[in-house]
């Protein structure tokens, strides 16, 4: 072999694995659930002001549907509203080796460019793909990448879209060496801009990237055919570290990475850094613990457990999806987080004058990188001490979320009757092509 040989084969490989992928019927029924989380996420946010005004800024005469909007767009127009507006509310679902949002960038980019006539089980297979590319990078880059002060959903995000598109359109494997390589080169975003309009926007540029990537491919556009080498390629310049492309061979949708580790659903917008905090907050009220018998309230995290809950002191709503402490004043206030209070309008004027009674420190042991383990210590006015440890929260894959409650989720986004949704939703998912998943679109 020569050496401009081995410089491509790790991206050979990595495309051969697209091209050739076969799926499981598991796979593909919570691919579904993926899909109808992932219309929930976008239409509870259609009426916030800031994905209105990127409407009135991005609607044109296009062929793509924008969701939740009367208007349509270009292709890669579409795929970053709808990005956009998935990712708004933090309301979407979650991957733990990817420590990203797969379903906004993946879901909007296949939505942005799919016609109607394609197989249904075909869509939600390069669903699947997206998913694989950006579990299995991610197992070999995070916590590093993460940590380091990347927004995942924005770089593996753009690279995980891109995947799925070549399989989608029945791309040849020298095409999809290509998209990979033109995604790469444009996969960027930064954490720090959490608890701004920016995050969001992240979702949205890396469907668009994924969109045009396939547009600059089809128009035969060249590109630099070792994207992921292990001398100059992105693991390796964006990371420091080398891909182990036999590792991701050897276990390549064995377990597919949709089932294990498995992918985290939400039921309520903020970040899914504090799902198990909720819920030990939650049991606390529930046990009788409340703003007015408590004295501190520490969480206890593993070490770095809490890097995305960055804001101690939430100056708004929007960064108080951030914060645990913010979400726990919440429970402890009102019995319950007001997913209301999560807007950028809202002042945390109230919150601020308890924040006094809350406190971290990050002294759990660290445990497998698909458990998000918390124990919340409540020390009483009484002096009485109560500890609530919770390592799968409801709505991750060891305490799922049913079908059944996704599609509630859905009809609450939509304000709509549970049972006309149900045979909307039914009909949809169950057609052999892609039309049917339009019709969905449509008629909600």
């Amino acid at each position: 072999m020569t050496e401009q040989e081995n410089l491509v084969s790790n991206t050979r490989k990595l495309a051969q694995l697209i091209v050739d992928s076969k799926f499981q019927i598991d796979e593909l029924n919570v691919a579904k659930k993926c899909f109808v989380d992932y219309l929930a996420s976008a239409y509870v946010s259609r009426n916030e002001p800031a994905v209105k005004r990127l409407f009135d800024t991005l609607k044109n005469a296009g062929p793509a549907k924008l969701l939740g909007q009367a208007g349509t767009a270009s292709s890669d127009h579409a795929a970053l509203f709808n990005g956009f507006a998935a990712h708004y509310n933090d309301f979407d679902d979650v991957q733990a080796n990817f420590r990203g949002h797969p379903s906004v960038v993946i879901y909007s980019a296949l939505l942005a460019l799919a016609d109607g006539t394609e197989s249904a089980d075909r869509f939600f297979e390069a669903y699947i793909v997206g998913v694989e590319i950006a579990g299995q990078i991610g197992f070999q880059v995070n916590p590093t990448h993460k940590l380091s002060g990347y927004h995942t959903t924005a770089t593996l995000g753009t690279i995980a879209a891109a995947a799925s598109l070549p399989f989608f359109k029945r791309f040849s494997l020298g095409q999809t060496i290509d998209i990979l390589s033109f995604a790469a080169t444009q996969a960027a975003g930064l954490g720090i801009e959490a608890g701004t309009d920016t995050k969001p926007m992240h979702a949205g540029l890396a469907a668009q990237r994924a969109v045009q990537s396939y547009q600059f491919v089809s128009s035969q556009l060249t590109t630099n055919q070792d994207v992921f080498n292990n001398q100059t390629g992105w693991v390796k310049i964006v990371v420091g570290q080398e891909l182990d492309l036999d590792l991701i061979e050897s276990t390549w949708l064995t377990p597919a990475q949709i089932i294990t580790p498995g992918i985290w659903f939400k039921r309520h917008q903020f970040c899914s850094a504090a799902m198990s905090g909720y819920d030990a907050i939650k049991q606390g009220y529930l046990q009788g613990i409340n703003i007015k018998n408590i004295k501190q309230v520490i969480f206890h995290f593993r070490p770095f457990g809490d890097k995305v809950l960055r804001y101690k002191q939430p100056l708004n709503g929007q960064e108080g999806k951030f914060s645990i402490e913010y979400i726990a004043w919440q429970i402890l206030t009102f019995g319950d987080v007001n997913d209301e209070l999560f807007d950028s309008s809202v002042s945390t004027e109230k919150f601020q004058e308890m924040s006094y009674l809350f406190k971290r420190v990050n002294d759990l042991k660290n445990i497998a990188v698909d458990q998000r383990e918390i124990l919340v210590e409540f020390v009483r006015t009484d002096k009485s001490i109560n500890t609530i440890y919770i390592d799968w929260p409801q709505g991750s894959p060891q305490n799922p979320l049913t079908m059944d409650e996704i599609y509630v989720k859905l009809a609450h986004a939509l304000s709509i009757d549970e049972n006309e949704l149900f045979d909307i939703l039914t009909a949809g998912l169950t057609s052999k092509s892609v039309a049917g998943l339009l019709n969905i679109i449509a008629r909600i």
